[in-house]
């Protein structure tokens, strides 16, 4: 399962962020909430959680090329190549994220809704 997806919120409380405790008490159900709680889908802004999944995807992947940069280059100092080019990746995913998610967000607000029934 892809948490990164941005879905329609479940849960639209401003303020604060929810515990595992309610957002249980708000779905009622254990893998909604853990959703919810994981993602953090309802509770900030749209830019923010694209900003998030930015990180955390092209992080991740950055991670696992330096791991094999280091590898191939050479293999003691490994672990120091996948900081070289995780971090710097996670922080471009989050910049690409927060521009796409502010674009997603603003393109939102400027559509007008149709009304769902009939």
């Amino acid at each position: 399962m892809v948490f990164c997806v941005p879905k329609v919120p479940l849960v639209q409380q401003k303020g604060s962020d929810l515990t595992m405790e309610q957002a249980t008490q708000i779905v009622g159900s254990k893998r909604d909430s853990l959703r919810i709680f994981l993602t953090g889908q309802g509770v900030h802004p749209v830019p923010v959680r694209w900003s998030l999944c930015g990180a955390i995807w092209l992080g991740g992947v950055g991670m696992v090329i330096g791991g094999v940069v280091g590898l191939v280059g050479y293999p003691p100092t490994a672990v120091f190549a996948t900081f070289e080019l995780g971090i710097p990746a996670s922080f471009t995913g989050a910049m690409v994220g927060l521009v796409t998610g502010a674009i997603v967000a603003l393109s939102r607000r400027a559509r007008p809704r149709k009304p769902q029934g009939g």
